[in-house]
């Protein structure tokens, strides 16, 4: 589980690397092409962002259930 997790955040900072190159590549290159791997590649970064902190919120030894009201597992 927690292999997992450092997994996706190791993705998350490879993706935060990749589009950081591409915001710098895209001042000079105003292509379609660099525009959607831009694209493309935000929305994967979003995404395993996402995944963390949904594993974060389940597997931090809270639920958060009726309400918000948190309970123990």
């Amino acid at each position: 589980m927690f292999e997992l997790l450092k997994k996706l955040k190791e993705k998350h900072k490879l993706l935060g690397k990749k589009v950081r190159l591409l915001e710098k590549s895209r001042t000079t290159d105003r292509s379609n092409e660099t525009w959607e791997a831009l694209r493309e590649s935000k929305k994967d970064k979003l995404a395993v962002k996402d995944e963390i902190e949904r594993m974060n919120k389940n597997f931090n030894g809270k639920s958060y259930v009726n309400k918000g009201i948190e309970s123990d597992f």
